[in-house]
């Protein structure tokens, strides 16, 4: 069963059911913007009202909550991606960004500990987390029999004319007790961009693949991809390869270098902003 992904800042959007979606169910999407969602989530993750955090001086400032991305994992149970954000003044915001778990029955209240996802966003002006802004997407996946996980793509971008911008892409197991707090998957600045000018630039990012082709493990297949503008000439995009990560007891491994992508593999969501660089020239 596939349900349709759900990120800010964009509209609710479904997609087609294929025969392979029991495979990853890609988390419900749609704007989080709604007061009511916010209080919701910021209720169950700071029953006590938002923190004040160190601003680069060192002082203390208040905290707004902000949510990234949030869907189902099970029936009763929600992923939030959200942050604390400090406004700075300057171009660069402070955010302290985390995926986290709220429980739907009798009233939203948080399950387990959220897990700091600051240190994921691999750009950053003077300490991790000092960006313009944040932006991720969700996906539940169910690993092996019932062992449930959740992807998560984070993504920064700094602030200035290059618009210099990073992501990763992590996958958490979740158990009766929450997320736990080492992923199974982690793969580091999965996604950058550069622009020298309006007509040059640089982009390296990954197309995540969930397979079922052996056994009752789901693989994951990597895509990587390279994008390459010089000038007025249209952008060049090389395929550099495929890469398979097969699940080892309780972490994905890499395993070898498939020369096709296999049968019923289901691709991964992607941030909005991702997304939409990846359609700079289309």
């Amino acid at each position: 069963m596939l349900i349709a992904n759900r990120h800010t800042p964009a509209v609710f959007e479904t997609s087609s059911v294929s025969a392979w979606a029991s495979i990853v169910v890609a988390l419900c999407f749609a704007t989080c913007t709604a007061t009511a969602a916010q209080d919701r989530y910021q209720s169950a993750f700071y029953p006590s009202g938002m923190p004040s955090r160190p601003n680069l001086l060192g002082q203390p400032m208040p905290t707004v909550f902000k949510v990234h991305a949030d869907g189902d994992v099970t029936k009763n149970v929600r992923a939030v991606l959200y942050s604390e954000e400090i406004i700075t003044g300057g171009s660069d915001n402070l955010f302290r960004t985390y995926l986290g778990l709220v429980r739907s029955d009798r009233g939203v209240r948080q399950l387990g500990k959220s897990v700091d996802l600051t240190e994921f966003i691999p750009v950053f002006t003077a300490r991790p987390g000092n960006v313009a802004r944040v932006s991720g997407s969700l996906d539940m996946l169910r690993l092996r029999g019932n062992m449930i996980g959740v992807h998560v793509n984070i993504w920064g971008v700094i602030s200035g004319s290059g618009s210099i911008s990073a992501g990763s892409d992590l996958v958490f197991r979740v158990d009766g007790e929450g997320l736990q707090s080492t992923p199974v998957l982690q793969l580091v600045e999965s996604f950058r961009f550069e622009k020298a000018r309006r007509n040059i630039y640089w982009m390296k990012d990954m197309d995540i693949f969930v397979t079922n082709d052996r056994d009752d493990s789901k693989d994951i297949i990597v895509q990587l991809n390279e994008t390459i503008r010089d000038g007025d000439a249209p952008a060049v995009t090389r395929l550099t390869g495929l890469e398979l990560y097969t699940l080892v007891q309780d972490r994905y491994t890499p395993s070898g270098r498939p020369s096709k992508m296999p049968l019923g593999a289901v691709k991964l969501s992607r941030s909005p902003d991702v997304i939409e660089m990846r359609t700079l020239d289309r």
